[in-house]
């Protein structure tokens, strides 16, 4: 067995292994994080401190290769210029557009309470997914840092399906409320649309031509509908239905 003295002599020796096996570690665990299904307050604050102190940490190990050093800081400076740079408005069909393809990616993804990635997803965590990734690359393919932002502010501040029928941080906005999706005519409706059941348990999301996406725990993945012909229940209970400020 190794003593302790040959212990700490080894990390003197060798020091920088030891920082590059700790990076690679962190890095590990900052993986792990993106991929829980589940997001809580505390893991996205972790995810933003990782940022800055990867960052330091390859700059750090790279420091000997004169070309490379740099690499990191420069890539955080031109994250941070990206979030702090003048936005614009965008064109909120293109957005539309964007939200509906983006939505249609997690169908199939099985229902986890809470969840809000291809991991596993709940309905709240499904409307608002799509809402994110949407300004995200909308922004990103516009090189728009105002979407880049709101899809960050979105990431951060999660949400209930009640939370988005009580118009949560003003995102959203009520249309109309009804005693069912099935007793409403499909033109009453626009892509990009929401359904909050009136108990707040559950949020639709409308994708055009009288379809629905949902993420639906009796199936237990993310579905799509097609009332009145499909039995699924969310389509005959009493319904708030409201509209992204952002697509306004």
């Amino acid at each position: 067995m190794q003593s302790p003295a040959n212990d700490t002599y080894s990390r003197k020796t060798h020091p920088r292994s030891f920082l590059h096996i700790v990076w690679w570690i962190c890095l590990g665990g900052v993986v792990a994080l993106v991929l829980l299904p589940v997001s809580v307050g505390l893991g996205r604050m972790l995810l933003v401190v990782s940022i800055p102190v990867l960052t330091a940490g390859a700059s750090f190990l790279l420091w000997s290769r004169r070309w490379l050093r740099w690499l990191p800081l420069i890539a955080l400076a031109g994250l941070v210029l990206l979030l702090l740079a003048p936005g614009r408005d965008c064109d909120v069909d293109r957005l539309r557009s964007r939200y509906i393809t983006s939505l249609q990616r997690y169908e199939g993804t099985r229902y986890v309470w809470g969840g809000e990635n291809r991991f596993g997803i709940d309905c709240s965590g499904l409307v608002r997914r799509g809402l994110i990734d949407a300004h995200l690359w909308e922004g990103l393919v516009t090189a728009n840092p105002a979407l880049v932002r709101e899809a960050a502010r979105l990431w951060w501040f999660d949400c209930s399906a009640r939370s988005l029928k009580d118009n949560y941080r003003g995102w959203t906005r009520l249309l109309f409320t009804a005693p069912a999706i099935n007793d409403v005519a499909p033109e009453r409706f626009r892509a990009g649309d929401i359904a909050v059941t009136s108990s707040g348990v559950h949020v639709l999301v409308y994708l055009g031509g009288g379809e629905w996406l949902q993420a639906d725990s009796t199936p237990g993945k993310v579905v799509r509908g097609r009332p009145p012909t499909d039995s699924n229940k969310w389509f005959s209970v009493p319904v708030h239905v409201l509209r992204w400020q952002f697509l306004e």
